[in-house]
């Protein structure tokens, strides 16, 4: 509960600094994929490291976008996802569910339909999983609740309503709360389609 009200607060402080602005806030719904692998890296030996594959995850939200002066504005919203990976040599599948609140800055290129983006990520943890390909073990207790990273890309907006990114995050947490059990850190490639509603 506490987490869902920091979410909703989080955004609400957005919204309202956008009216204080004296501009009008637009809102509108996103949806896409999100590839997403991650950083492991062993706990006796901080040099070695594991190879991961690619996880493919669906994502959802919503999102407010304010206007600054031209050529910059700003967005945030919320958006649920799932980063994770499998780690080919320990034979584990990872899965851990967000909540994400992104807040970022985007920059129009020359006037154009094309922008960059960057800016920072909170994920609040929903639920974690771990499958070795028999049983599947819930680890939330074990994961860190929040998960704080940076993100950047590009994107091009169509007839001023409809927006195609592309979003690379990496996070700075360790997503694991056992001492010594190494380091494990998300990171994400996301490809989304936008609509504003109005």
């Amino acid at each position: 509960m506490k987490i869902k009200i920091l979410i909703v607060f989080l955004f609400g402080v957005q919204v309202a600094s956008g009216q204080s602005w004296n501009k009008k806030p637009r809102f509108g719904v996103t949806s896409g994929v999100n590839l997403s692998d991650m950083l492991v890296r062993s706990a006796a030996y901080t040099d070695l490291s594991f190879e991961t594959s690619v996880r493919g995850n669906f994502l959802l939200g919503a999102f407010a976008q304010f206007a600054l002066s031209e050529p910059f504005s700003i967005a945030s919203g919320i958006t649920h996802t799932s980063y994770g990976a499998t780690i080919h040599s320990l034979s584990l599948r990872y899965k851990f569910d967000y909540i994400t609140v992104p807040i970022v800055v985007k920059y129009v290129l020359n006037k154009s339909s094309f922008y960059a983006l960057t800016g920072t990520q909170t994920g609040f943890l929903l639920k974690s999983t771990i499958d070795d390909g028999i049983h599947k073990n819930n680890i939330t207790k074990s994961s860190s609740k929040l998960d704080l990273g940076i993100l950047f890309g590009a994107g091009i907006t169509f007839d001023d309503k409809i927006h195609f990114e592309v979003r690379k995050s990496i996070s700075f947490t360790n997503v694991s709360n056992i001492k010594g059990s190494g380091v494990f850190k998300n990171r994400g490639l996301s490809f989304s389609l936008g609509y504003l509603l109005y």
